[in-house]
């Protein structure tokens, strides 16, 4: 295996329970990890455990496809994204994608692109000249190691339950998982 293409929750989890000593990784050439953020210190324990491996952080979306990807080698989380076909802005601290390869939309649902094609991603970001360091959604949606769910689609389903009269849920930060689902109940 050259290619260990993952999520940052798995390379979390890889790291705290040691078992990339248990097993021989020696032929791994690159870790590609998405879908969620980074925490600096899992990068950094990655790059102590596999010196020899390209750590290659990636951006898409399902609206646009997946962008081209450059991390910068200082191993930092920052990272060039882009490439032909994409062009990127970023509005009030929001990363903004307009795409040769834009999906036409949803089924029986409004466009998510504005008049001139670019998509919001509410994924907030900050910039460093070519380079964008991805610090999370500001959407409802919580990210469990790379699964999505909505905060919504959680407060249905707990009022589904007989014993529940009222639920609130957010998303809360874990070091394993990059998010846990939370819920203050009353019953």
């Amino acid at each position: 295996m050259e290619l260990l293409p993952t999520t940052p929750s798995f390379l979390t989890m890889l790291m705290a329970s040691n078992l990339h000593r248990e097993y021989n990784l020696s032929s791994l050439k690159r870790i590609t990890y998405g879908t969620e953020v980074m925490p600096q210190t899992t990068l950094d324990r990655l790059r102590a455990a596999f010196p020899q491996v390209e750590l290659q952080q990636t951006y898409g979306l399902s609206e646009v496809g997946v962008l081209r990807s450059k991390s910068r080698p200082d191993g930092s989380l920052w990272v060039q994204i882009g490439g032909e076909g994409f062009e990127t802005k970023v509005v009030d601290d929001i990363l903004w994608v307009r795409s040769e390869y834009a999906m036409v939309g949803y089924l029986n649902a409004p466009s998510e692109f504005d008049e001139e094609g670019w998509f919001n991603t509410q994924d907030r970001v900050e910039v460093d000249g070519d380079y964008f360091r991805i610090l999370g959604r500001v959407s409802d949606v919580i990210n469990v190691g790379g699964k999505r769910s909505t905060q919504e689609k959680s407060r249905t389903s707990s009022l589904s339950l007989d014993n529940i009269r009222d639920v609130a849920v957010y998303g809360e930060r874990h070091p394993l998982l990059g998010q846990i689902v939370v819920a203050k109940v009353g019953c």
